[in-house]
Parts: structure tokens; C-alpha cells; sequence
């Protein structure tokens, strides 16, 4: 068994990270006037602070008497979140998703009640955070899972110290190929879809076409260099040549040489990846030296909000123009939605999920990983349940079990190695698809999405499993090529 790190009380931070900044601590009273918006145990927001960690911890037993209560704790990037225009909106996806576990009694004798504290996408600050949350529990309470984060160094990060307390982190946002490392991050998971699975869909979309040539660029930080070093290498193997790779770590000095160069070699194929922000910048370069349009094809790597191209914000072009720059290119995502109208475990369509979330006051625009924050809430919920299940199971009269909540960290191992074996034999529908994993990396449906007239339509999809793409799924549009005709590199033509 790994031991548990110890902590002194002066090496826990005196304070507490809540959406609006940091607020300094008093350990033993907090003014309901200091902040504004925390969460009760259901996951609908008050504007009392009966909590200081962030959410639902009441200071009334009255309801716990009744049932016990497992306490979840929460690591998001309520600040300085990269990959989303309303960071506050994974947030509000898994305060659904309690909501939702509760109401419909899914944990037998036990409600979900989220901790939650904001990383600010920083290592150090997500590191101080889970310490909070593992030594800051008023007594007799504990954190039973955790789930986070967006963020690949703070992820890392967790995913490393979670197993010295027999924790079990899933990420709801998590992408980088690094943390499929099983080794190295034991009980780690993912509800996003890692890079590494979409990387046979970008492959087979470009052998497709017969494009035996590509440019790849990138934002020079680990985990597109990762990404981009997985695509160079399966692209290899399947003799597409990367002619030119491309990194830079500043869009709005070096952007323009990097494209020129594309442009001097007469590359029309180009593999992009760097985030949301980045890309508007970069696209609003290619527009002004003509490297888009009929002679060129974008196929994008990331993650992006919908419609992050009309805030042209701190760039040289009007959303009309980066508009236009978009139109016609291409990306690689997760389905993140149920096919046909069909119901998730929830007893939702992606279609009523996408509506409670707006009917709850869920922050808009909503995050590309709303959907699966608030599968991550349900995967842990259905393994909570099949725990409790199996425990009651086996228990005996003469030596009962000890009830989940009342259990140590130190007590968690056994339990640890059932939460790994449960969720990793795990299938069900969520609403963001099917759920099953493969060792930590969640097994998805990749889809091949096109810019068309400012709205992203799916044009192909890609099951695990699959050697080629399948254009006439349900759903997909045919592809536009701009100019009535398939580009071709400078080779093909």
C-alpha cells in the first residue's frame, strides 16, 4: 500500500479559491456576504455561504440523519480556462448531473455532494487545492472521488498524488496523449476523448483524398507537440509525408513567417492544432496572405466553443473575415451526442440534456465538455453504485462493512481496486455517447466536422475499430469544396 503523504497545518494554505478570485480564510466562520454563488445539495446555487469548500457541505445534519452522504470533490477552471468562452460552464454541467443522480435515488442510501474549488489552469494552485480539500473537511467527512481537470499540467499533477490517498481522478476535459500512461497515472480516467484515439480518423480522412503531402502547425507547448508527434508518426507509417512541421510559441510574431514558409513550399494540406484564442489569430493571418480558400485544406486539432471564430477580439480582421477564413475547413472531435435520438442512462436525449442545462441558467455559451463533465458526474455515480451494491452483497450480520462514509483514506485500497475494476468493465449511454474505457482513455466515436456557412456539420464518422471513415451516417451533410473541386497539392495536380 502507498503511504500517505502528511501535511502540518502551516503547510496547508489559508485559504480557498471560489469563482470570482481567492478569498482568505476564517476556519471558523464565514460572512454569507463574501461571496455570492455556491451550490446546495442538490446542485442549485444559493446565495448562502454554509460551505468553505465550495459547495455542499451543510451545516445542518438534519438531512444526513436520513441518508448518508458521499462528498465528491470537484477541480475546475472557473479562471484562466483555456479551452472555453464560459468557464464557469463544465462547472454547471456537473451541478446538473448531482441534481439529476439525487433526484433519481442512483447511489443506494447515499446523495452526491460536490466539493469544488477552482486550479486556475495552474499546477501549483490545483496541487494546493485537492491538499484543501483532503485536510480542510470539517471531521467525519471525506472525499470519495475526484474529478478533473481541463488542464494537462494540472492533471498530471493530481493524477500523480490521487493514488497516496487511494483516490480515484477522472477527467471530464483531459485530451493529452501523456496521461494514457497507466504506469505512471494508476487510477486515472478520462471522459474526453484522448488526441491519440482521433489520430486513425485524421489519417484515413486525408488517405481519403488521396493526399500523399501535409504541413503540420502547431502552438509549441506539450500537449499539441505531443499530439502532433503521434499524427507525424502514424502518418509516416501509412507513407503520407509531413513536409514541413512547424511550431511557434508566439502567434502574433512568428505566425506569418511560419506561414509564409507553407506557402513558399506550395503545401495546400495543413494539420493545425493550438488553442481557441491562438487560432483566431493564426486564421486571421492566413486570410490576409490568401492561405485559405479553394486551394487549401485546414484540418484542425483541439477543441473549440461554438462559434469561437466571431470574436475576432485582439486580432487585425472583422468576424466576417475570419468567417470567411474558416469556411470550408475541417476537424477531428468526439461525437459528444447520442445518435438517432437515442436515451442516455439519465433518461435524456443530448437534445433534453442541452435543454435542462439551459433551463438550470447553465452559462452560455456552453462548454464542448458540458457533455462529458456531466457524464463524469454519472460515471462515478454508477460506480458508487456498484460498489455500495456488491458491499451489501457480502456483507455478513456478525461483521458488517463499514459503511462507505465512514471510511479513512488508509481504508480505501480494497475499495480503490473495485472503483478501477468497475469502471474500467464500465458501458453505458451518456450524453455524450457511448462510455467504456480502454485501459485509462475513454473508447469513442471520432467524427470528421466541416465549417459550412458558419455552422460546424458533421460530414463522417469513425467507430473504434473501423479502417475507414463512414460518409453516409445519419446526420452528416456532404462535404462543400469551395471552387466545386477537391484540392490537391502541388505533387498531385
Amino acid at each position: 500500500m502507498m503511504a500517505v503523504p502528511t501535511i502540518s497545518s502551516s503547510e496547508v494554505p489559508d485559504f480557498c479559491c471560489w469563482e470570482d478570485g481567492w478569498a482568505t480564510r476564517d476556519t471558523t466562520e464565514y460572512e454569507s456576504s463574501s461571496r455570492e454563488v455556491i451550490a446546495d445539495d442538490e446542485g442549485a446555487r444559493t446565495d448562502e455561504m454554509d460551505s468553505y469548500l465550495g459547495d455542499v457541505v451543510r451545516k445542518s445534519g438534519d438531512e444526513e440523519e436520513e441518508e448518508g452522504v458521499l462528498y465528491i470533490g470537484g477541480i475546475f477552471e472557473l479562471t484562466n480556462n483555456p479551452h472555453s468562452a464560459s468557464p464557469r460552464s463544465e462547472l454547471d454541467a456537473a451541478l446538473l448531473a448531482i441534481r439529476h443522480v439525487n433526484e433519481q435515488r442512483i447511489v443506494p442510501g447515499y446523495r452526491l455532494h460536490l466539493v469544488y474549488n477552482d486550479s486556475k489552469c495552474d499546477a501549483g494552485v490545483g496541487t494546493d487545492v485537492f491538499y484543501d480539500m483532503i485536510y480542510r473537511m470539517p471531521p467525519g467527512r471525506r472525499i470519495t472521488m475526484v474529478m478533473g481537470s481541463s488542464c494537462t499540467e494540472v492533471s498530471k499533477t493530481l493524477a500523480e498524488i490521487a493514488p497516496y490517498w487511494n483516490l480515484v481522478l477522472i477527467s471530464y476535459g483531459e485530451t493529452s496523449p501523456a496521461l494514457g500512461d497507466r504506469e505512471k497515472y494508476k487510477t486515472f480516467f478520462r471522459l474526453a476523448l484522448a488526441d491519440s484515439a482521433l489520430v486513425p480518423a485524421r489519417r484515413m480522412f486525408i488517405r481519403n483524398f488521396g493526399w500523399k503531402t501535409v504541413a503540420v502547425l502547431y502552438e509549441d507547448n506539450e500537449m499539441f507537440s505531443l499530439a502532433m508527434n503521434d499524427i507525424g508518426e502514424d502518418l509516416g507509417i501509412h507513407n503520407i509525408s509531413v513536409a514541413a512541421s512547424l511550431s511557434f510559441k508566439d502567434a502574433t510574431v512568428e505566425i506569418k513567417e511560419k506561414l509564409q514558409e507553407i506557402k513558399e513550399m506550395d503545401l495546400r494540406v495543413i494539420i493545425a492544432a493550438f488553442a481557441e484564442s491562438t487560432a483566431r489569430q493564426v486564421f486571421c493571418e492566413a486570410y490576409h496572405e490568401k492561405l485559405t480558400g479553394p486551394r487549401y485544406v485546414w484540418l484542425l486539432v483541439g477543441s473549440f466553443s461554438y462559434p469561437w471564430w466571431l470574436d475576432a477580439q485582439g486580432t487585425r480582421c472583422t468576424a466576417e473575415q475570419l468567417t470567411k477564413a474558416l469556411d470550408g475547413c475541417f476537424a477531428v472531435g468526439s461525437l459528444n451526442t447520442l445518435l438517432g435520438g437515442e436515451t442516455s442512462v439519465a433518461n435524456l436525449t443530448s437534445a433534453e440534456f442541452k435543454q435542462a442545462y439551459i433551463d438550470n441558467n447553465g452559462s452560455n455559451p456552453m462548454s464542448f465538455f458540458a457533455a462529458t463533465t456531466y457524464d463524469t458526474v454519472w460515471t462515478i455515480a454508477l460506480t458508487l453504485r456498484a460498489v455500495v451494491t456488491q458491499r451489501r452483497q457480502s456483507s455478513q450480520p456478525l461483521t458488517p462493512l463499514t459503511p462507505l462514509h465512514e471510511m479513512n483514506y488508509s481504508d480505501l485500497e480494497e475499495i480503490r481496486d473495485m472503483y478501477l475494476n468497475i469502471i474500467e468493465n464500465m458501458h453505458f449511454l451518456g450524453v455524450s455517447g457511448p462510455v467504456s474505457f480502454k485501459g485509462s482513455d475513454r473508447e469513442g466515436i471520432s467524427v470528421i466536422y466541416q465549417l459550412q456557412d458558419g455552422n460546424s456539420s458533421r460530414v463522417a464518422i469513425h467507430y473504434p475499430g473501423s479502417t475507414e471513415l463512414d460518409f453516409s451516417c445519419d446526420e452528416c451533410y456532404q462535404i462543400v469544396w469551395q471552387g466545386g473541386r477537391i484540392p490537391a497539392t502541388e505533387r498531385q495536380k
